[in-house]
Protein backbone atom coordinates (compact mmCIF):
# COMPACT_ATOMS: atom_id res chain seq x y z
CA UNK A 1 0.00 0.00 0.00
CA UNK A 2 1.18 3.50 -0.73
CA UNK A 3 2.82 5.64 1.92
CA UNK A 4 2.95 9.41 2.02
CA UNK A 5 6.06 11.18 0.79
CA UNK A 6 6.67 14.57 -0.74
CA UNK A 7 7.68 15.09 -4.35
CA UNK A 8 8.32 18.49 -5.89
CA UNK A 9 6.54 18.20 -9.21
CA UNK A 10 5.18 20.33 -12.04
CA UNK A 11 2.59 17.71 -12.95
CA UNK A 12 -0.95 19.05 -12.90
CA UNK A 13 -4.35 17.45 -12.90
CA UNK A 14 -6.45 20.29 -14.26
CA UNK A 15 -4.28 21.49 -17.15
CA UNK A 16 -3.98 25.02 -18.52
CA UNK A 17 -6.92 27.21 -19.48
CA UNK A 18 -7.03 25.62 -22.94
CA UNK A 19 -5.94 22.18 -21.77
CA UNK A 20 -9.23 20.43 -22.45
CA UNK A 21 -8.86 21.30 -26.15
CA UNK A 22 -5.53 19.48 -26.44
CA UNK A 23 -7.02 16.09 -27.30
CA UNK A 24 -4.51 13.44 -28.27
CA UNK A 25 -6.70 11.35 -30.59
CA UNK A 26 -10.26 10.73 -31.76
CA UNK A 27 -12.35 7.82 -33.03
CA UNK A 28 -10.81 8.10 -36.49
CA UNK A 29 -7.38 7.20 -35.04
CA UNK A 30 -7.61 3.42 -35.15
CA UNK A 31 -3.99 2.91 -34.06
CA UNK A 32 -4.58 3.85 -30.39
CA UNK A 33 -4.51 0.64 -28.32
CA UNK A 34 -4.25 2.00 -24.75
CA UNK A 35 -4.99 5.41 -23.23
CA UNK A 36 -5.03 6.20 -19.50
CA UNK A 37 -5.32 9.63 -17.91
CA UNK A 38 -7.17 11.78 -15.38
CA UNK A 39 -8.47 13.90 -18.26
CA UNK A 40 -10.50 13.16 -21.39
CA UNK A 41 -8.02 12.28 -24.15
CA UNK A 42 -10.50 12.12 -27.02
CA UNK A 43 -13.51 14.32 -27.85
CA UNK A 44 -15.37 11.08 -28.62
CA UNK A 45 -14.93 9.53 -25.16
CA UNK A 46 -17.69 10.12 -22.61
CA UNK A 47 -17.10 7.36 -20.07
CA UNK A 48 -15.50 7.46 -16.64
CA UNK A 49 -11.72 7.85 -16.58
CA UNK A 50 -10.90 6.37 -13.16
CA UNK A 51 -12.38 4.12 -10.47
CA UNK A 52 -11.40 4.99 -6.88
CA UNK A 53 -11.65 3.14 -3.56
CA UNK A 54 -12.37 4.91 -0.26
CA UNK A 55 -10.24 3.00 2.26
CA UNK A 56 -12.34 3.92 5.28
CA UNK A 57 -15.74 3.09 3.82
CA UNK A 58 -14.51 0.32 1.49
CA UNK A 59 -16.61 1.77 -1.32
CA UNK A 60 -15.82 2.36 -4.99
CA UNK A 61 -16.70 5.30 -7.20
CA UNK A 62 -16.27 6.18 -10.87
CA UNK A 63 -15.11 9.70 -11.73
CA UNK A 64 -16.13 11.37 -14.99
CA UNK A 65 -14.58 14.44 -16.62
CA UNK A 66 -16.58 17.66 -16.57
CA UNK A 67 -17.59 19.42 -19.79
CA UNK A 68 -14.08 20.90 -19.96
CA UNK A 69 -12.56 17.43 -19.96
CA UNK A 70 -11.19 17.59 -16.40
CA UNK A 71 -12.00 15.72 -13.21
CA UNK A 72 -13.67 17.77 -10.47
CA UNK A 73 -10.91 18.14 -7.87
CA UNK A 74 -13.33 19.04 -5.07
CA UNK A 75 -15.43 15.95 -5.79
CA UNK A 76 -12.31 13.79 -5.67
CA UNK A 77 -11.19 15.25 -2.34
CA UNK A 78 -14.65 15.12 -0.76
CA UNK A 79 -14.84 11.41 -1.50
CA UNK A 80 -12.45 10.97 1.44
CA UNK A 81 -14.77 12.23 4.18
CA UNK A 82 -12.56 11.66 7.22
CA UNK A 83 -9.37 13.75 7.65
CA UNK A 84 -6.05 11.92 7.36
CA UNK A 85 -7.58 8.98 5.51
CA UNK A 86 -6.47 8.08 1.97
CA UNK A 87 -8.20 6.93 -1.20
CA UNK A 88 -6.65 4.60 -3.74
CA UNK A 89 -6.95 4.10 -7.48
CA UNK A 90 -8.49 0.78 -8.49
CA UNK A 91 -8.53 1.34 -12.25
CA UNK A 92 -7.84 3.63 -15.14
CA UNK A 93 -10.47 3.09 -17.82
CA UNK A 94 -9.03 2.55 -21.28
CA UNK A 95 -10.18 5.54 -23.32
CA UNK A 96 -9.07 3.78 -26.51
CA UNK A 97 -11.60 1.00 -25.89
CA UNK A 98 -14.85 0.52 -27.74
CA UNK A 99 -17.58 0.94 -26.52
CA UNK A 100 -16.62 4.20 -24.83
CA UNK A 101 -18.62 3.99 -21.59
CA UNK A 102 -17.63 1.33 -19.05
CA UNK A 103 -19.22 1.40 -15.61
CA UNK A 104 -17.00 -1.18 -13.92
CA UNK A 105 -13.53 -2.53 -14.73
CA UNK A 106 -13.56 -6.07 -16.12
CA UNK A 107 -10.86 -8.34 -17.47
CA UNK A 108 -10.14 -8.06 -21.18
CA UNK A 109 -11.48 -4.56 -21.79
CA UNK A 110 -8.06 -2.90 -21.65
CA UNK A 111 -8.56 -1.18 -18.29
CA UNK A 112 -5.46 -0.77 -16.11
CA UNK A 113 -6.37 -2.26 -12.73
CA UNK A 114 -4.55 -2.91 -9.46
CA UNK A 115 -4.53 -6.71 -8.97
CA UNK A 116 -5.08 -6.39 -5.19
CA UNK A 117 -5.78 -3.70 -2.59
CA UNK A 118 -2.10 -3.82 -1.64
CA UNK A 119 -0.97 -2.78 -5.09
CA UNK A 120 -3.35 0.19 -5.45
CA UNK A 121 -1.49 3.52 -5.84
CA UNK A 122 -2.65 6.37 -3.60
CA UNK A 123 -4.68 9.04 -5.36
CA UNK A 124 -5.52 11.45 -2.52
CA UNK A 125 -4.56 11.75 1.15
CA UNK A 126 -6.36 13.66 3.92
CA UNK A 127 -8.50 15.50 1.34
CA UNK A 128 -5.37 17.30 0.13
CA UNK A 129 -4.04 17.67 -3.40
CA UNK A 130 -0.68 19.41 -3.17
CA UNK A 131 0.14 22.54 -5.15
CA UNK A 132 3.53 23.49 -6.56
CA UNK A 133 4.02 26.94 -8.06
CA UNK A 134 0.26 27.37 -7.99
CA UNK A 135 -0.38 24.23 -10.05
CA UNK A 136 -2.23 21.16 -8.84
CA UNK A 137 0.11 18.20 -8.59
CA UNK A 138 -0.85 14.77 -9.86
CA UNK A 139 -2.51 12.79 -7.08
CA UNK A 140 -1.43 9.31 -8.18
CA UNK A 141 1.69 8.18 -6.34
CA UNK A 142 3.52 4.89 -6.86
CA UNK A 143 5.47 4.06 -3.69
CA UNK A 144 8.34 2.14 -5.34
CA UNK A 145 7.56 -0.90 -3.23
CA UNK A 146 4.41 -2.76 -4.26
CA UNK A 147 2.16 -0.40 -6.21
CA UNK A 148 1.37 -1.17 -9.85
CA UNK A 149 -1.49 -1.59 -12.33
CA UNK A 150 -2.01 -4.41 -14.80
CA UNK A 151 -3.74 -4.61 -18.18
CA UNK A 152 -4.69 -8.12 -19.25
CA UNK A 153 -3.20 -9.14 -22.57
CA UNK A 154 -5.49 -9.08 -25.58
CA UNK A 155 -5.20 -9.00 -29.35
CA UNK A 156 -5.75 -5.22 -29.16
CA UNK A 157 -2.56 -4.47 -27.20
CA UNK A 158 -0.23 -7.03 -28.78
CA UNK A 159 2.32 -5.09 -30.83
CA UNK A 160 5.08 -6.74 -32.85
CA UNK A 161 6.16 -3.97 -35.22
CA UNK A 162 5.82 -0.20 -35.31
CA UNK A 163 4.96 1.53 -32.04
CA UNK A 164 4.76 4.98 -30.47
CA UNK A 165 4.05 5.61 -26.79
CA UNK A 166 4.43 8.34 -24.20
CA UNK A 167 4.39 8.34 -20.39
CA UNK A 168 3.81 11.52 -18.37
CA UNK A 169 5.16 11.32 -14.84
CA UNK A 170 7.88 12.29 -12.41
CA UNK A 171 10.56 10.05 -10.98
CA UNK A 172 11.57 10.66 -7.37
CA UNK A 173 15.03 11.77 -8.50
CA UNK A 174 17.04 8.91 -6.99
CA UNK A 175 18.66 6.06 -8.88
CA UNK A 176 16.94 2.75 -9.11
CA UNK A 177 15.65 0.23 -11.60
CA UNK A 178 12.13 1.66 -11.69
CA UNK A 179 9.79 0.59 -14.50
CA UNK A 180 7.36 3.14 -15.93
CA UNK A 181 5.57 0.48 -17.97
CA UNK A 182 6.44 -2.85 -19.54
CA UNK A 183 5.34 -6.03 -21.27
CA UNK A 184 7.65 -8.92 -20.41
CA UNK A 185 9.55 -10.08 -23.49
CA UNK A 186 8.05 -7.31 -25.61
CA UNK A 187 9.15 -3.88 -24.39
CA UNK A 188 9.84 -1.84 -21.27
CA UNK A 189 10.54 1.78 -20.38
CA UNK A 190 12.52 2.17 -17.15
CA UNK A 191 14.75 4.39 -15.07
CA UNK A 192 18.00 2.43 -14.66
CA UNK A 193 20.28 2.30 -11.63
CA UNK A 194 22.58 4.81 -13.39
CA UNK A 195 19.64 7.25 -13.67
CA UNK A 196 19.25 6.74 -17.40
CA UNK A 197 15.90 6.40 -19.10
CA UNK A 198 16.03 3.17 -21.09
CA UNK A 199 13.77 1.61 -23.70
CA UNK A 200 14.40 -2.04 -24.52
CA UNK A 201 12.73 -4.95 -26.27
CA UNK A 202 13.76 -8.30 -27.71
CA UNK A 203 15.36 -6.55 -30.70
CA UNK A 204 17.54 -3.94 -28.97
CA UNK A 205 17.64 -1.02 -26.55
CA UNK A 206 18.48 2.68 -26.30
CA UNK A 207 19.60 4.67 -23.24
CA UNK A 208 19.19 8.38 -22.58
CA UNK A 209 21.10 9.93 -19.64
CA UNK A 210 18.97 12.33 -17.61
CA UNK A 211 19.77 14.45 -14.57
CA UNK A 212 18.28 13.45 -11.23
CA UNK A 213 15.06 15.41 -10.88
CA UNK A 214 11.52 14.96 -9.57
CA UNK A 215 10.06 17.45 -12.07
CA UNK A 216 7.50 16.50 -14.66
CA UNK A 217 8.84 14.67 -17.68
CA UNK A 218 7.23 13.51 -20.89
CA UNK A 219 8.91 10.23 -21.86
CA UNK A 220 8.27 8.83 -25.33
CA UNK A 221 9.62 6.25 -27.74
CA UNK A 222 9.01 5.75 -31.44
CA UNK A 223 9.76 2.34 -32.98
CA UNK A 224 10.26 2.30 -36.76
CA UNK A 225 10.29 -1.28 -37.96
CA UNK A 226 11.03 -0.40 -41.61
CA UNK A 227 14.08 1.71 -40.71
CA UNK A 228 15.11 -0.58 -37.82
CA UNK A 229 15.37 2.30 -35.33
CA UNK A 230 14.14 3.23 -31.87
CA UNK A 231 13.91 6.92 -31.03
CA UNK A 232 13.75 7.65 -27.29
CA UNK A 233 12.86 11.14 -26.07
CA UNK A 234 12.58 12.74 -22.62
CA UNK A 235 11.13 16.24 -22.81
CA UNK A 236 13.18 17.83 -25.63
CA UNK A 237 16.22 15.51 -25.44
CA UNK A 238 16.30 12.46 -27.69
CA UNK A 239 18.51 9.51 -28.62
CA UNK A 240 18.22 7.02 -31.49
CA UNK A 241 19.58 3.49 -31.78
CA UNK A 242 19.42 0.74 -34.40
CA UNK A 243 17.50 -2.48 -33.84
CA UNK A 244 17.50 -5.74 -35.76
CA UNK A 245 14.84 -6.86 -38.20
CA UNK A 246 13.12 -9.40 -35.96
CA UNK A 247 9.63 -8.65 -34.64
CA UNK A 248 9.09 -8.13 -30.92
CA UNK A 249 8.51 -11.46 -29.18
CA UNK A 250 6.25 -12.47 -26.31
CA UNK A 251 3.02 -11.00 -27.69
CA UNK A 252 0.75 -12.69 -25.12
CA UNK A 253 2.15 -10.93 -22.05
CA UNK A 254 0.17 -8.56 -19.81
CA UNK A 255 0.94 -4.84 -19.72
CA UNK A 256 2.20 -3.48 -16.38
CA UNK A 257 2.13 0.19 -15.38
CA UNK A 258 4.48 1.17 -12.56
CA UNK A 259 6.35 -2.14 -12.58
CA UNK A 260 7.83 -4.94 -14.60
CA UNK A 261 6.10 -8.30 -14.97
CA UNK A 262 4.67 -9.75 -11.76
CA UNK A 263 5.08 -6.46 -9.90
CA UNK A 264 8.88 -6.12 -9.59
CA UNK A 265 11.13 -3.07 -10.17
CA UNK A 266 8.29 -0.84 -8.96
CA UNK A 267 8.18 2.78 -10.02
CA UNK A 268 8.85 5.43 -7.37
CA UNK A 269 7.16 8.68 -8.31
CA UNK A 270 4.02 10.25 -9.75
CA UNK A 271 2.03 9.06 -12.75
CA UNK A 272 -0.32 11.14 -14.89
CA UNK A 273 -0.87 9.75 -18.39
CA UNK A 274 0.04 6.89 -20.73
CA UNK A 275 -0.98 6.46 -24.38
CA UNK A 276 0.20 3.65 -26.69
CA UNK A 277 -0.16 3.55 -30.49
CA UNK A 278 0.53 0.50 -32.67
CA UNK A 279 2.10 2.71 -35.34
CA UNK A 280 5.25 4.71 -36.00
CA UNK A 281 4.80 8.50 -35.98
CA UNK A 282 6.66 10.65 -38.47
CA UNK A 283 8.27 13.88 -37.26
CA UNK A 284 5.16 15.98 -37.88
CA UNK A 285 2.67 13.65 -36.19
CA UNK A 286 4.99 12.99 -33.27
CA UNK A 287 5.56 16.71 -32.69
CA UNK A 288 1.83 17.38 -32.91
CA UNK A 289 1.03 14.81 -30.21
CA UNK A 290 3.84 15.79 -27.86
CA UNK A 291 3.16 19.52 -28.25
CA UNK A 292 -0.45 18.96 -27.20
CA UNK A 293 0.68 17.01 -24.15
CA UNK A 294 3.34 19.61 -23.37
CA UNK A 295 0.80 22.42 -23.56
CA UNK A 296 -1.73 20.67 -21.36
CA UNK A 297 0.78 19.98 -18.60
CA UNK A 298 2.69 23.28 -18.93
CA UNK A 299 5.75 21.06 -19.32
CA UNK A 300 9.37 22.12 -19.86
Amino acid sequence: MSVLFNISSKIILEGDSEGALNYVFNDLDTDVVAAYSFRRLSPDYYGAVINVRNKELETEKDFYPNADGKIDIDELKSYVKTPNRPAFLISFYNQAANPKSYTNPTAGDGNATAPTNQTEPRIVNAQVVNRTNGLISAPLIFNGNEDYLKVNSSSDNQITGNMFAYFVGSHDGTSGNNAMFSKSGEYELVYTTSENVQYSDSTGSVDLPVSASSDLRIHSFNRNKAANTIDLQVNETSSTNSINTNPISGTTEDLYIGAKANGVSNFLGDFQELVIFNSYKDATDKADILNKVKKYYNAY
